[in-house]
């Protein structure tokens, strides 16, 4: 059992050949892998997979078998594809990878839409956006390795609790509406949010997952109209007609939906079939938050009834949303007292206060006429002398270095952004020569009009924007 956990370590990368030596010298006659969790060597989630794999005899992972790649658990899946959280070796980093089987990519729509996922998601980085790092395709399949994202999706919480409470749903709703922002300023309309295409990390920040079904503003989709695109419950008036040149406004009219509903417990509208859905999208009218739940302030019920606006114009954009939501948590903020950190001040504070008053009267007037001394002695010596002016001024070079190098790091960090970008665009349009080796002919020229028709998209959507990286703009 150790030297087959040795061997699968060793195959893949997750440890050197020191660090093997070092765990075998060290921990004799103990589980491997657990040694290697507990050496800190490993994380224990990954360290237990491997186990799990080895038990099983699966040393090469999970099928399929892709280069570069351990495919460690399969975490989610759907008509179009499975998604594996996986190990990267040459990284050694955990990952998440869709993998698309070719049989779900012989249709123009759905083989497009793994194309345009991977080519939209290498555009876009941003900290409420789940990050792309590689999009490319093995014989039996295509896939995209993804950033791992762990905690749950708000669809899992929201089956936990009936509603939220108006502070956590509005955290939630802030981390979406910054994402959705981002993507509008890029032109982009995302096109399926709903609870479960968030994810909620362990530390509270919130994920937007899924650019399956992104588009450009105004770029029409491959199918033909009057089929509609995205989830019943959440889709905007004018997807639930069809429409096809749909614009950003489609997603703040979801966000709304999702706050309603996370907030009251109830969506919008009661209905039972998802045709009655696309009929109160089109025409109904939802309540007003404010009379479905009393402590919602009425300012925020009038914002979530100006995003169910049915028309996309009469709608604020996300970016507004955002601000708005800031702005109502800034006042929940001071209404409820202090935060958690300055709470710890405050706590601190008392005690400091509680221990000076139990001092004498006699010390305190003695510090008091020290530093009245003091200040008599900074007055008559003119100010500041020359050594504490020396001290000052290195101070003040200290940190203008340091900001000089925070200013350098932020470069450096848009650069590879920009750098991984340009690699996932220049994979993404090779697909078309490495599938046609192996692809059936369906899927080749299936291939072939998607990558066409993606590539006239970019070319439009860049057209009118500065090519040149984030950080080489004024």
């Amino acid at each position: 059992m150790t030297q087959s956990a040795e061997e699968f370590v060793l195959r893949h990368a997750l440890l050197t050949a020191q660090e093997v030596a070092h765990l075998r010298n060290k921990h004799r006659g103990v589980n491997f892998l657990a040694a290697a969790a507990q050496e800190g060597l490993l994380p224990q989630e990954l360290a237990e997979d491997c186990q799990r794999l080895c038990d099983a005899g699966l040393f090469d992972g999970i099928e399929p078998h892709i280069k570069g790649i351990v495919l460690l658990e399969l975490i989610g899946k759907g008509g179009s594809g499975r998604v594996y959280r996986a190990w990267q070796t040459n990284l050694r980093r955990v990952v998440a990878v869709k993998v698309l089987p070719h049989a779900s990519l012989a249709t123009k729509e759905t083989l497009g839409r793994a194309v345009r996922e991977a080519r939209i998601a290498a555009r876009l980085s941003h900290p409420s956006l789940v990050r792309a790092y590689d999009v490319a395709q093995t014989k039996d399949s295509l896939y995209i390795v993804l950033e791992y994202v762990e905690g749950e999706t708000l669809a899992d919480r929201l089956k936990q609790n009936a509603k939220l409470s108006v502070r956590e749903a509005l955290k939630i709703a802030y981390g979406i509406a910054e994402g959705l922002a981002f993507v509008a300023a890029n032109r982009i309309a995302h096109r399926d949010i709903k609870p479960a295409n968030i994810q909620l990390t362990p530390k509270g920040a919130v994920k937007i997952l899924d650019l399956g079904l992104a588009r450009p503003e105004g770029e029409s989709t491959l199918t033909a109209p009057l089929v509609v695109h995205g989830t019943p419950s959440f889709v905007s008036p004018e997807q639930a007609r069809g429409e096809t040149n749909l614009s950003p406004a489609v997603d703040v009219y979801a966000l709304g939906v999702i706050m309603f509903r996370a907030l009251s417990g109830r969506h919008p509208f009661k209905v039972e079939t998802p045709q009655d859905m696309l009929r109160a999208h089109m025409s109904g009218k939802p309540p007003a938050l404010a009379s479905v739940v009393r402590d919602v302030p009425p300012a925020l019920s009038d914002l979530i009834a100006s995003m169910l606006a049915k028309r996309p114009s009469e709608r604020p954009d996300a970016a507004t949303v955002a601000g708005h939501l800031r702005l109502y948590l800034e006042r929940m903020g001071e209404m409820s007292g202090s935060t958690l950190a300055d709470t710890g001040r405050q706590e601190r504070t008392t005690r400091v206060n509680a221990g000076s008053a139990q001092k004498p009267i006699g010390v305190a007037v003695l510090v008091v006429a020290l530093v009245l001394g003091g200040l008599a002695i900074w007055f008559l010596s003119g100010g500041e002398n020359e050594q504490l002016q020396r001290e000052r001024e290195l101070l003040e070079r200290e940190q203008q270095a340091r900001e000089r190098e925070d200013a350098l790091d932020l470069k450096a960090r848009q650069a590879a952004d920009y750098a991984r970008s340009t690699q996932m665009l220049a994979n993404a349009a090779k697909l078309d020569a490495t599938i046609s080796d192996n692809a059936p002919p369906s899927i080749e020229s299936a291939l072939d009009e998607a990558l066409r028709e993606q590539d006239h998209m970019l070319k439009k959507a860049e057209s009118s924007t500065d090519a040149t990286p984030p950080e080489e703009k004024e």
